[in-house]
């Protein structure tokens, strides 16, 4: 979810605040037997591990032997509610959506929360490490950057420190830690061979609409340019030309219905306010199976203008992505949270929406590392300026996982690569001043400039 109301407690605003920055250096590590030698790398520090995390046994002694302290560990004791531990670093197993109650009762913020690679890596190293750069995948001199690119890998290693930080309302328990090297682990992503190169962008009409639903051009532009993929749109064709028809069931039941060609899908259905919310996860089954196409499209991307909910979610969602290849955005939903929201914000929200659910088909997850359309966030007031929503950009940590799948023998309108990084943030520059939105405007011109300049740093042209 882009934009995903939620209230926050002061408490817990303030918690987002505190910054705790793993930077410096604690010598060099000697090497005996294959083994690392001990260090004071975590002298004075606390972790809480994750019961679920399977390395915690070898976790907490590589901690202790460099002389830190394990405090916590994940059994969701009540004590840490009512006296929660004082933690430096919250060691979280990647994507287990059980240590989010742990995380909250001890107090955890998205900044100290790390993958257990990052506590192994600064043992081995024998220094803390940057955690933005080592979710990079780059770790400086050492050289370790898993990257056929090294050029890519050290653009984006420059532009990282520069890249603005997250907006201090990031949902903390929507934002575990995916580094590039987990990304490369993870199933549900495109794998090399199957680079995503078509994006397809379609309208689920209501009754009562008729005819062909006109391109959102503003939308297929900066999809094109963010991914580097090409995207066509269609009125919801599927492999048999098939078009989406939303119909409602009679009043009363919770049901409405997605007429596919002949066939019929029930899609669960809410009423709030005087407004229809669709079920994402219905409408997402329905389009995998009925207009979905893989040997014509890497995605399909849903438009439509009623509202969406999630059965497991009170509150409304403005879009859902999944490893089905398929996602549904609402275009409504920006003028109702705020009926004097600007025109331009409500542009913001569609062009960040959509591209933060495509990301998600992609296999990329939540971005607690740097202000970036992949940030889960929460806007407790309702009211929309450009400055307090993300990034529209895909800040160096995702562009990376990004360019390791898109493939640079598709018809790309860009080149994903480190020698042309400067032409992808120059369009992009160039797209959003067009459409007034300014301040991405200016975050892309930065950092073209700095991507030239990284490039010419290590020679190349």
């Amino acid at each position: 979810q882009f934009l995903q109301k939620s209230r926050r407690s002061a408490a817990s605003a303030s918690r987002r605040h505190r910054q705790a920055e793993p930077w410096g250096h604690a010598g060099d590590v000697k090497s005996r037997r294959g083994q690392t030698a001990a260090t004071h790398v975590f002298s004075g520090m606390s972790f809480a591990l994750s019961k679920h995390e399977p390395r915690r046994t070898r976790l907490a002694d590589c901690i202790r032997r460099h002389g830190g302290a394990v405090v916590a560990v994940n059994d969701f004791s009540r004590r840490y509610q009512s006296d929660p531990p004082n933690i430096d670093f919250f060691v979280q197993s990647y994507n287990c959506e059980f240590d989010d109650k742990f995380n909250e009762a001890i107090g955890a913020r998205s900044d100290n929360t790390v993958p257990a690679d990052y506590v192994l890596q600064c043992a081995a190293r024998g220094r803390l490490l940057d955690v933005r750069l080592h979710a990079l995948g780059w770790l400086g001199e050492d050289g370790d950057d898993r990257s056929e690119d090294s050029a890519l890998a050290a653009c984006l290693a420059s532009l990282l420190p520069a890249w603005p930080r997250p907006l201090p309302n990031l949902l903390e328990s929507q934002c575990q830690p995916q580094c590039y090297a987990e990304f490369l682990d993870f199933p549900d992503r495109f794998q090399r061979g199957e680079s995503p190169s078509v994006l397809r962008l379609i309208r689920i009409r209501q009754l009562g609409e008729s005819g062909q639903v006109a391109a959102n051009s503003d939308l297929v532009e900066f999809l094109r340019a963010s991914t580097g993929c090409s995207v066509v749109f269609g009125s919801g064709s599927g492999s048999s030309g098939r078009d989406c028809l939303l119909t409602w069931r009679p009043a009363g039941k919770s049901l409405a219905r997605l007429r596919v060609g002949q066939y019929d899908y029930d899609i669960g259905l809410r009423r709030r306010g005087g407004r229809a919310y669709l079920e994402a996860m219905d409408l997402i089954a329905a389009l995998s199976d009925a207009v979905h196409n893989p040997s014509t499209e890497s995605v399909t991307v849903a438009l439509l203008s009623n509202g969406l909910f999630e059965r497991a979610i009170s509150e409304p969602i403005y879009g859902r992505g999944t490893g089905d290849r398929c996602c549904v955005v609402s275009t409504a939903s920006a003028a109702s949270l705020n009926s004097a929201v600007d025109p331009m914000m409500s542009r913001h929200h569609l062009l960040g929406t959509s591209l933060h659910e495509l990301l998600h088909c992609f296999g990329l997850d939540h971005c607690p590392y740097a202000s970036c359309v992949l940030n889960a966030y929460s806007d407790d007031s309702g009211l929309l300026d450009e400055a307090s929503l993300p990034a529209l950009l895909i800040c160096p940590v995702d562009l990376r996982k990004l360019c390791s799948i898109v493939s640079p023998d598709s018809a790309n309108t860009v080149l994903l690569s480190g020698r042309r990084l400067p032409e992808y943030f120059d369009r992009l520059a160039a797209l959003l001043s067009r459409l007034r939105l300014g301040a991405n405007a200016s975050l892309a011109e930065a950092m073209r400039d700095r991507a030239v300049a990284a490039l010419e740093a290590i020679g190349e042209p």
